[in-house]
């Protein structure tokens, strides 16, 4: 593997400034800051009220397009002379309302005929489809670029699909094609129906970007394209799966660094950019992974985050296998971004290696991109849907992720989140533990891989509805998983908040009731009990209830958990829980061994063939984020297990460390630590 390490930078002020910008002034300063990418703006993603035509950065000649200044030709040699190579942007998402007039048949249109308008606000804007002759035309202006300008790759923002699209002639054709049926939105509540239409969109989007490399590159075969692709969530919408996707792009990227709004609520995760860039580091198969970040809290893009977040995103991106890119939309903010950024592109520049360093991680958390689109807008057709609304089902999934997600950060246990086709494609293997929470669509396929990866003794945590449906919608009426999981699907209860689990073995935890999962899945088991639910309760103060149906099943290396253990866990942080799946992973799962960091240290390891890179991460701040200041951490222990170590070096502090071998676990001293470190270890 090589370098996937790249430093990108962005700047809006090519906009503000309609291209008239010193570019001397803007390669230097990019070059100073450690810069080795940049996106620079070529057709403009601002669109404004009135506005008849796309603006562009290029001189190029074409009816649909506005050239306000060829700073293109300025900029690239002052780049290249300076070691940055430009990535081209373009808009090809959000277009000017004189595409009404001009071009009506370009556009993506909602069910009911008309153009979907009002994008980001702006009440006519429009969006062009990407399956209509306006794919030919940016093709073309795509091809004509290359041919005039020696740009190093194009980053499309976009395209994608948007809500209630498409159903143009174009889409209607092409879903013909595909399926023999005619598009129909009224038949979305069918879930066979909906997953045609799902591989519509993903094949639809993919189609785009295969026809799109193969126009520019046959102009110039060293050519790189990505563009800005989805996150763990529902992605059908839009089209975007990065998993998939990734075959017709040679990196790949989502907005995973755009931080804002009430950063301590549950809906608001604060470990996004980790989360984001572990779910892309694997989709990218081997490829550049990117994380694209904005040095405002947003939505207030004129507005600063403060410097300690933007190092906590930095840090975070890297550690995690994927690289930054940040953007300033608004020149008040270009003195901050210089300043901000500097100290941290440099930092990461500067350490050997880093580049090609992979995760050591033991531990897989599986995202179901399938679950996640399926949960999307539509009841499911069963008793599962009998206490819960769709939009509760869609919390529930996402809360599910981000808790087994905050549970493995809290224990500082190193994971990947692999996906659907991760499991598929047979790279697992290095994995001893695979967690899949709630991930109610699965393949027949999947259960195959599954099954051989327990009978090699390894671990798999399921939880919830887990493999109830597979992937064409399909209630199954038992989990698809009961041989590997020891367990018959039999109902659903919605439990009161303050009942209780009862823990059959002390040694497990200190408590024997501990506040209970939310939402019961009622079910034979053949594995041993480790927690029962006890008998629901009337009221906060009604005694306590006997041990009724099973909780927390362990068969053979397996374990069940019945109910909402990781949205639980997202929701009220409770102790016991980071307890409970402590006992059941693995030992070979923990690098750290032992420490006294708190929970609110990120640790992850990477290595390369003759280091490992431990990164420390501190989200340690005064009660509130953003964080203005972290509370430094003093007199810090480690102990790893570690084959061989020669020497451990501390990149913040600029020293090396002291350390002690005894039977296998190193113990190292590190004086203090600020926002992050890279601790180096040299095999």
């Amino acid at each position: 593997m090589g370098n996937r390490l790249l430093f990108i930078g962005d700047s809006r002020d090519i906009d503000h400034f309609e291209g008239k910008i010193n570019a001397i002034e803007m390669a230097e300063s990019m070059a100073n800051i450690g810069v080795t990418w940049q996106h620079f703006t070529g057709i403009s993603g601002f669109i404004h009220r009135g506005q008849e035509k796309l603006r562009a950065y290029f001189s190029i000649d074409d009816e649909n397009i506005e050239v306000k200044h060829d700073i293109l030709s300025e900029y690239i040699p002052e780049a290249h002379r300076r070691g940055i190579k430009i990535f081209l942007y373009l808009n090809v998402h959000w277009y000017p309302e004189g595409f009404l007039k001009r071009h009506p048949e370009w556009l993506q249109l909602k069910s009911d005929g008309r153009p979907k308008t009002g994008l980001y606000d702006l009440p006519n804007s429009v969006t062009p489809c990407l399956n209509s002759p306006w794919r030919e035309w940016i093709f073309e202006i795509a091809t004509r670029i290359v041919k005039k300008y020696d740009i190093d790759g194009f980053f499309l923002d976009g395209p994608v699909f948007f809500e209630d699209t498409c159903y143009c002639r174009y889409c209607k054709e092409k879903f013909y094609e595909m399926f023999g049926e005619e598009l129909d939105p009224g038949r979305l509540d069918d879930l066979r129906y909906k997953k045609k239409f799902i591989e519509f969109k993903y094949k639809s989007l993919g189609d785009f970007l295969k026809d799109f490399k193969e126009k520019v590159s046959s102009v110039k075969p060293s050519i790189l394209i990505y563009m800005n692709g989805g996150h763990p969530q529902a992605n059908w919408h839009n089209g975007r799966d990065n998993a998939r996707h990734v075959d017709y792009q040679d990196l790949i990227g989502a907005e995973g660094g755009f931080i804002g709004r009430r950063l301590t609520d549950p809906d608001n995760n604060f470990r996004r950019t980790s989360i984001t860039s572990k779910f892309l580091e694997t989709a990218s198969r081997g490829k550049p992974s990117i994380i694209f970040s904005d040095v405002a809290f947003k939505p207030w893009s004129a507005y600063p985050l403060t410097k300690t977040e933007v190092d906590l995103m930095v840090a975070s991106i890297i550690a995690n296998g994927s690289s930054p890119h940040f953007v300033y939309h608004y020149p008040i903010l270009k003195e901050k971004y210089y300043e901000f950024l500097k100290s941290n592109y440099l930092f990461f520049k500067n350490i050997d290696g880093i580049g090609e360093s992979v995760s050591m991680a033991k531990v897989a958390v599986l995202f179901s991109q399938s679950t996640a689109d399926m949960f999307t807008g539509e009841q499911l057709p069963t008793d599962l849907t009998l206490f819960r609304s769709t939009g509760e089902m869609r919390k529930s999934f996402t809360y599910s992720l981000y808790g087994a997600s905050e549970i493995l950060f809290r224990l500082h246990i190193p994971f990947d989140i692999i996906h659907e086709r991760t499991i598929l494609e047979g790279n697992i293997d290095n994995y001893d533990v695979i967690i899949m929470p709630n991930a109610m669509f699965i393949d027949e396929k999947i259960v195959d891989k599954l099954e051989k990866f327990s009978s090699d003794r390894k671990t798999i945590i399921a939880n919830l509805e887990t493999s109830l449906f597979n992937f064409e919608g399909e209630y199954l009426g038992d989990f698809a998983l009961s041989d590997l999981l020891g367990v018959n699907y039999i109902g659903q209860e919605v439990l009161p908040y303050y009942d209780y689990l009862y823990l059959t073995d002390k040694s497990m935890i200190d408590l024997r009731y501990i506040p209970t999962m939310s939402r019961k899945v009622k079910v034979k088991t053949r594995g041993d009990i480790l927690a029962y639910f006890i008998e629901k309760r009337i009221g906060v103060y009604s005694h306590l209830t006997n041990p009724s149906d099973p909780a927390i099943i362990k068969y053979k290396n397996n374990v069940y958990i019945a109910g909402n253990f990781y949205e639980t866990y997202w929701i009220y942080r409770f102790p016991e829980y980071l307890a409970l799946i402590r006992k059941l992973l693995p030992s070979s799962t923990y690098i750290l061994v032992g420490s006294n960091l708190p929970g609110s240290v990120e640790v992850e390891f990477r290595e390369t063939h003759n280091k490992i890179f431990m990164f420390l991460i501190n989200y340690t701040g005064g009660m509130e984020r953003p964080i203005r200041e972290p509370i430094k951490i003093k007199d810090i222990i480690c102990k790893m297990k570690l084959d061989y170590v020669s020497e451990i070096y501390s990149h913040s502090l600029e020293k090396e460390l002291k350390y002690s071998i005894d039977n296998g676990i190193v113990e190292m001293k590190i004086p203090y630590l600020n926002v992050y470190d890279v601790t180096e270890i040299s095999k």
